[in-house]
């Protein structure tokens, strides 16, 4: 067998695979390190695509805010929001992700018809302004919670 000095051939390799290994293990954690900090930025800029909407719509603001009022110039930013988050999860939580964000933005059993109007107060069960917000909220708490808040 060959030999350098007090080294064989065999140690030498070992060393060799054992560095390769390693390095293959240290590329492996820094893509999941990367991929995890990418999905906290994400989380951070969806909660902020929301904080002002929650903020107002809090019982102790509602007296002044009409929640459909409110919310209809806030959802395109909130849609965007959703299209840059939802990569981030996995299919399972796609597809949860996707049936919250409808449930708070369309119309009951259709999902490419925005429905706005049911955060009215002035319509069907939504008579009065805390119960509109009440929904609102509980509706964008759920979409957050997939941010791990």
């Amino acid at each position: 067998m060959f030999s350098v000095g007090s080294v064989s051939a065999g140690a030498l390799l070992g060393i060799l695979i054992g560095a390769y290994i390693n390095h293959l293990l240290a590329k492996s954690r820094s893509r999941e390190d990367i991929k995890h900090q990418n999905f906290i930025k994400a989380s951070a800029d969806l909660r902020e695509a929301f904080a002002t909407e929650l903020v107002s719509l809090s019982p102790h603001n509602v007296e002044e805010v009409d929640a459909y009022t409110f919310l209809e110039a806030a959802f395109a930013k909130h849609q965007k929001a959703i299209t840059l988050f939802r990569p981030y999860l996995d299919t399972t939580k796609q597809k949860e992700f996707d049936m919250a964000w409808y449930e708070y933005y369309c119309q009951d059993g259709d999902q490419n018809i925005p429905f706005l109007e049911q955060y009215s107060s002035h319509i069907g069960s939504h008579s009065n302004y805390l119960e509109s917000c009440k929904q609102a909220v509980a509706r964008i708490n759920k979409i957050l919670s997939f941010s791990g808040t």
